[in-house]
């Protein structure tokens, strides 16, 4: 379920972009900076994606390992994976980029962990699919015009635009804002009321969210949502290490 609807959001993007990328089902707004597919914020789409892909390859390979070889529908999915991959990279989501690395780093890491019959086999296993993420990222940047590639290119730059400049900004504000309701925070979902009161600079600009989800949770749910949280985070890590080191179904084993 979760594929079908990225697969549908790439497909909607991509069509979207050929045909008004400035729009949103057709429509023309002053709040819209930067929409994809139906989604009025890139960024948002971007994080969509990045997940489906992870999913996809993860997939892939689990259907491929039960086979001991690539079946139809283990390399149908890669294959929708590097079609989520190119949609992805479409949106020029440059904090999209960012974590879709680190989410395919992440995903062969836990694959590398995976007990295997040869247990000497985890570090080459563990270089092995870093070159599979770097490839796949190279064929989706190719796949993408080249300028989309050059502003994708920018991320090495840090924060040195003004795009960067507003969320170093913003993040400083937030903590601020943090800072005013430390143990319960502003409320969850409050974040676009509670801010203006704290923020010091573009004050133009109506901030509705804080460019960073690990920020805005700290502001809206103190100490206290950060300890939930956390704890939430922990029980997560502990099924899933439990499901990568004792399970048998390399299907289930792909699903985690």
């Amino acid at each position: 379920a979760v594929l079908l609807v990225c697969g549908a959001q790439a497909l909607f993007g991509a069509v979207q972009w050929q045909w008004a990328p400035d729009r949103i089902y057709g429509h023309v707004s002053e709040f819209l900076t930067m929409p994809f597919g139906s989604y009025v914020n890139h960024n948002h789409f971007a994080g969509l994606l990045g997940m489906g892909v992870a999913l996809a390859f993860g997939m892939a390979r689990a259907l491929a390992r039960r086979a001991t070889g690539p079946t139809p529908a283990a390399l149908g999915l890669f294959g929708l994976g590097l079609g989520l991959l190119a949609a992805h990279l479409a949106s020029r989501s440059r904090g999209g980029l960012l974590s879709l690395g680190g989410g395919l780093a992440g995903l062969v890491l836990l694959l590398s962990l995976a007990p295997s019959r040869r247990q000497r086999a985890a570090r080459p296993r563990l270089t092995m699919g870093l070159l599979a993420v770097a490839g796949v990222l190279a064929f989706g940047l190719l796949a993408i015009p080249a300028g989309t590639r050059g502003h994708l290119a920018t991320l090495l730059r840090g924060g040195h635009d003004a795009s960067g400049t507003y969320r170093q900004q913003v993040a400083r504000d937030t903590l601020r804002l943090a800072l005013a309701h430390p143990l319960l925070g502003s409320g969850l979902g409050a974040y676009a009321d509670a801010f203006p009161r704290l923020k010091q600079a573009h004050g133009e600009v109506r901030t509705t969210h804080a460019e960073s989800d690990v920020l805005e949770f700290l502001a809206e749910g103190g100490v206290i949502g950060l300890g939930l949280a956390c704890w939430l985070g922990a029980a997560v890590w502990a099924g899933l290490r439990d499901r990568l080191l004792n399970g048998h179904d390399p299907v289930k084993k792909g699903l985690a």
